[in-house]
């Protein structure tokens, strides 16, 4: 999920700014990828090209001969005013204001005069971390757990994002804690969700999402009345699960769909989870 602000569209004006580029080519600028679509550049229109206007010389002369040339073309205005048909001359022969050129270009310097449109190939990778009771333990095997998963795991994983896109993507981490329940069906709802749901049905997931939320933690706790020496509901990380963890994602989804000034390129979505790996 990557969205591309007016700031940082702004600081990517800058950074081609004199920059020569191609139509098809890959920039990477301000942390973000963007391929070149389209090249327009607009110019003033030629000296030559110009209509000029009629020179000093051209409607040089008495007023009777204007008068007399006048009345050759049209009798009918012989009586009208010598000095007004001057003025009249004079004002239709001026040239018309000059327009700019617009000219579509397959490459060339970018100025403050050329007009790129960019499609944007940039992204946000979402990672979501399930810790487990073995990594929030404050014994050093924990700790060196922990810190294996989020710094050396994430290193290799960015590493060969950079590899595959050159670049360096942004990764978002959202850490969730495991509670532990038997119903196979929730699990399955929200595989099915992430791989089918479209682009456009987004913003109504998370609230499908919260309900599945209070509906299982109804049920957990109800469980628990009856069994009360089973508190497996309860994550070490906090009483979250996967649930909440992927409604934390999908929020920013829908907030930030519906703001003009955003665009959303595109989302990915990873989990690690004990025992399974990415």
């Amino acid at each position: 999920d990557s969205f591309v602000s007016r700031s940082d569209m702004l600081e990517a004006n800058l950074a081609i700014t004199n920059r020569p580029l191609f139509v098809g080519q890959e920039v990477y600028v301000t942390g973000f990828i963007f391929t070149v679509k389209r090249m327009i550049r607009r110019s003033k229109p030629v000296a030559g090209d110009e209509p000029l206007p009629l020179s000093h010389d051209a409607h040089r002369g008495s007023v009777t001969d204007l008068q007399s040339l006048l009345a050759a073309a049209s009798p009918a205005r012989t009586t009208a005013s010598p000095a007004r048909a001057a003025a009249a001359m004079i004002q239709t022969s001026s040239p018309p204001p000059p327009t700019e050129l617009q000219d579509e270009c397959d490459n060339g310097l970018v100025t403050s005069r050329t007009h790129v449109s960019f499609e944007s190939l940039s992204f946000v990778t979402t990672c979501l971390f399930c810790v487990s009771s073995e990594l929030d333990t404050r014994m050093v095997d924990g700790r060196t757990a922990f810190d294996w998963a989020v710094d050396g795991l994430m290193r290799d994983f960015a590493r060969r994002l950079k590899e595959d896109y050159n670049a360096v993507p942004t990764l978002q981490v959202v850490l969730f804690g495991v509670v532990a329940h038997g119903d196979a069906a929730r699990e399955n709802y929200i595989t099915s969700a992430l791989r089918i749901r479209k682009a456009r049905e987004l913003p109504d997931l998370p609230r499908e999402l919260k309900r599945q939320v209070m509906l299982f933690r109804r049920r957990a706790a109800e469980r628990s009345c009856i069994h009360c020496d089973d508190f497996s509901f309860f994550s070490p990380a906090g009483q979250s699960n996967f649930l909440d963890a992927v409604n934390v994602v999908l929020e920013r989804f829908g907030k930030h769909s519906v703001n003009r000034a955003l665009h959303i390129t595109g989302h990915s979505l990873f989990t690690v989870t004990a025992g399974r790996g990415l």
